[in-house]
């Protein structure tokens, strides 16, 4: 008993250092929470801030280059005004004195006027200011600005940047046609107040902006000179659209390019920065961001470490007081803040309940148990002596249910006798019904025979009747056929001289020359029609001699089925004898079968009685024999049971005593 105590003694497990321990799976839990949502709420924080923050950027760039797109067009517009004006006030019949005159005040008044001009198809030039000398040489009316300006008449023509003349500085010239189509009045304009414009403007902090014409041609730019051709690919792609905006590489660095065309010259205003600068701009909000992470992650760190202390240090606790209990001893008490109102608290009162309980328990098993003892020895005595008494009706039994089978034996092999003889004689029984029934049928069947022959008879006569009457008419139709080929043989004859006679007609015809040419034609039709009869006549007796030859043959067919319808006959009347006697002796067979069977019968009901009433007397030897066996099996299943309850009262004794050793084990 001490050696099973000790086996099943609980002892502290390993199992808890194999796993992970609870505290590093909060640990690991909450770090994820914290980790994941903060790593993706940065990640996208950061994300959102570098978007907007590009398109905030890239946004600017378009405004300026929006900006200085209206400024070309005010720049431009405000001068178109001024020709407008120029063209409509003068005129071909203005004096010279006067168009400079007014063209000197108009250059006074511009500030952005390099140049103030007119020119007339007669070739007159007016200019100012007039400090420069254009050479002798010099037509106005060749000059590209004049011709276009005549060809659109009432339109203002812009012309391409180039190096003026007189100043040198890179300009473009509007013209526009005089009104009244005598000359045109232009204007040049420098360009350098819109490139300084332009290199005061800066795209991002290192892009800047500049000016393409018609013809990719540099207008202004900070590194190209003015008037060449732009070479690199990324400015073609700039003419594809009117506006757009695209990235590209420039020099192994990314760039990114904004554009639009203006309306009024057709020149490119562009802007174009570093891509870079996007990612500059967004580094602060970057290094902000993973600032708020870390200093996020931190305090949760505290926190959570906080949290799980609080958690896990009351279940070290209460681990503790369990494998204490484990050992045996009950008298160990969790150690917890008792003003704990959180689960932690709720499970060590609920753990303390348990302690409680189960001490309690166990007192109780050991006082029931000592009970118990005492009952099972009581038991023990009692079902001794009634074994014994148990034992001796047993026996008695055994001998009476001996006896019983051997009587209930002989019974039942009569019964069974008695039984066979019975079924012999049911069969006998139903042989004898199923020949009555059989020979019945073949009574019926032999009068349906006789009846079937007798219509045969019946038959055979109107059939050799009707064979008499047709042979009758077959020899008619003979005699008439024959009547016929008289008859035919008399028309031949009559043709014969038919023909002779209309030969000799023919001859007497010859012989009286004109005057009997129309009795000569009647002849040979005459002729010809007994030629014709002759054939039809020969036809008919061919087909004559065919019918003689088919009565002769069907004559003789019907001779011969005379003779066999004779022969059918006299077999039919053997068969109705043979069938009136077939029919007397089985209406004798029936009477004695029917005499058989009511005798057989008779039989079979005596014979029944006589097995019911062993099939009684057998029941009740087997009742007998049945409730013998039950009270000997009732008397020996009390015999083992009371064998089992002495078993069963020393198990529990023994039971008992090992409870008493195993709770003793435990301290309270």
């Amino acid at each position: 008993m001490e050696e099973w105590s000790m086996k099943n003694k609980p002892k502290k497990s390993n199992r808890y250092k194999r796993g992970m321990s609870l505290r590093a799976k909060l640990i690991a839990s909450f770090l994820f929470i914290l980790i994941v949502p903060t790593s993706v709420i940065g990640f996208f924080a950061y994300d959102s801030a570098r978007n907007n923050t590009e398109s905030l950027i890239k946004q600017e760039a378009d405004e300026s280059i929006e900006t200085l797109n209206q400024t070309i067009n005010q720049y431009i517009k405000s001068q178109e005004e001024n020709l407008d004006l120029l063209a409509n006030v003068l005129s071909d019949t203005l004096e010279d004195q006067a168009v400079d005159t007014f063209i000197e005040q108009f250059y006074i008044s511009q500030e952005n006027v390099g140049q103030a001009l007119i020119g007339t198809d007669s070739g007159t030039f007016i200019y100012h200011p007039s400090t420069y000398d254009y050479p002798e040489s010099f037509d106005v009316r060749e000059r590209t600005w004049y011709q276009q300006a005549k060809l659109n008449a009432g339109e203002i023509f812009v012309s391409a940047p180039y190096a003026s003349m007189a100043t040198g500085n890179m300009s473009i010239t509007l013209s526009r046609a005089l009104d009244d189509g005598s000359g045109v009045v232009a204007v040049d304009l420098e360009l350098d107040d819109l490139t300084r414009m332009l290199e005061s403007i800066t795209v991002g902090k290192e892009g800047y902006m500049f000016l393409l014409d018609r013809n990719q041609s540099f207008i202004s730019h900070p590194t190209q000179e003015a008037g060449t051709v732009a070479q690199d690919d990324f400015f073609a792609r700039m003419y594809q659209d009117d506006a757009g905006q695209f990235e590209y590489i420039f020099e192994s660095e990314d760039k990114y390019m904004s554009y639009l065309t203006n309306d009024v010259t057709g020149w490119k205003v562009a802007g174009t920065m570093f891509s870079d600068e996007v990612s500059e701009a967004v580094n602060p909000i970057f290094w902000h961001t993973l600032i708020v992470m870390g200093s996020t992650l931190i305090v949760g760190m505290i926190l959570i470490i906080a949290v799980i202390r609080s958690i896990t240090k009351p279940i070290h606790t209460l681990v503790k007081v369990a494998g204490i209990m484990g050992t045996g001893d009950l008298s160990e008490h969790p150690e917890l803040r008792q003003n704990r109102k959180d689960e932690m608290g709720q499970l060590a009162s609920a753990f303390e309940q348990m302690r409680v309980s189960f001490l309690d328990l166990l007192q109780g098993v050991l006082e029931k148990s000592t009970q118990v003892a005492a009952a099972s020895e009581q038991l023990l005595a009692s079902s001794e002596q009634n074994t014994k008494a148990t034992e001796q009706i047993t026996t008695v039994v055994q001998e009476v249910v001996s006896t019983t089978e051997a009587q209930g034996q002989a019974m039942e092999n009569s019964s069974h006798k008695a039984t066979h003889l019975s079924a012999s004689i049911d069969e006998i029984e139903q042989h004898s019904a199923v020949t009555s029934t059989t020979a019945g049928k073949v009574q019926t069947a032999v009068m349906a025979g006789s009846r079937a022959v007798e219509s045969s008879m019946e038959q055979m006569n109107t059939i050799q009747e009707t064979s008499s009457v047709v042979s009758q008419r077959m020899n008619q139709l003979g005699e008439s056929s024959r009547e016929i080929n008289q008859v035919t043989n008399v028309i031949k004859d009559i043709a014969e001289q038919t023909n002779l006679l209309a030969l000799n007609a023919s001859i007497e015809a010859a012989r009286a020359g004109e005057t009997g040419k129309g009795f000569a034609v009647v002849a040979e039709e005459v002729r010809k029609l007994a030629e014709q009869s002759a054939a039809a006549n020969n036809q008919i007796k061919t087909i004559i001699l065919k019918i003689q030859d088919q009565v002769e043959l069907a004559s003789h067919a019907m001779n011969v089925g005379g003779v066999e319808v004779e022969k059918g006959i006299q077999v039919a009347k053997q068969a109705d004898h043979s069938f009136d006697q077939i029919d007397e002796y089985m209406s004798d067979m029936l009477s004695k079968i029917n005499h058989v069977k009511t005798e057989s019968m008779q039989i079979s009901s005596d014979a029944r009685q006589f097995v019911d009433v062993f099939k009684e007397v057998s029941a009740s030897a087997a009742e007998t024999s049945s409730e013998m066996q039950s009270v000997s099996a009732s008397t020996e299943e009390q015999l083992a049971s009371m064998e089992e309850i002495s078993s069963s009262a020393e198990s529990l004794t023994r039971l008992s005593e090992e409870l008493q050793e195993l709770v003793q084990v435990f301290k309270w």
